[in-house]
């Protein structure tokens, strides 16, 4: 979705890992990385969902979960 390759690696990763969720938290998103062993600043993270929620990737209701 950019021109920064580590950005777009970091959107890949959230939507292949997130991909079979109905939705998810933030907290939850940093779960299962952690549960993969892969590490991703908490910024990067947030720039990322913002991102692809911009991109119409993922979506947010008003409890602050993604889907």
């Amino acid at each position: 979705m950019g021109d920064d390759e580590s950005a777009c690696q970091v959107d890949r990763l959230i939507v292949y890992a997130t991909v079979e969720k109905d939705q998810f938290s933030f907290a939850e998103l940093i779960d299962l990385l952690q549960q993969h062993e892969l590490s991703v600043d908490s910024q990067q993270l947030d720039h990322s969902l913002a991102r692809l929620e911009l991109g119409f990737i993922l979506g947010r209701d008003n409890a602050g979960n993604y889907y």
